[in-house]
């Protein structure tokens, strides 16, 4: 072009940009699906035997981490399993609790 404005881009290029774009949403499908699958084997395959092995170095193979009086004791090898078992039963109690909180608080998010 000779009036000193360069070229537009091919159409080719361009990419129309709408709010819900088929591609787009694909692509956040597919990230979701991948980080969900990365931390399911991170955490459920892999934490657990390397968190059972770091505390049978320090306690020895079935040593005792805490003990719970009559209830018991948290060994080396019941470590994890406690763990999990006690972040679930807090967020079984405490997420309703702070969802409710939340939802009667002031401290919304505004559309722009």
């Amino acid at each position: 072009m000779t009036s000193g404005q360069p070229a537009p881009p091919p159409k080719s290029h361009t990419v129309a940009k709408s709010k819900n774009n088929p591609r787009e949403i694909f692509g956040w499908k597919m990230y979701d699906w991948a980080n969900s699958a990365f931390s399911t084997v991170i955490v459920g395959a892999l934490y657990g035997p390397y968190l059972t092995e770091l505390t049978q170095r320090v306690v020895g193979e079935n040593g005792v981490i805490v003990g719970l009086g009559p209830l018991g004791a948290i060994t080396a090898k019941s470590f994890f399993p406690t763990c999990v078992s006690v972040a679930v039963f807090l967020q079984v109690f405490l997420l309703p609790i702070l969802g409710s909180v939340a939802d009667y608080s002031n401290l919304k998010k505004t559309r722009c």
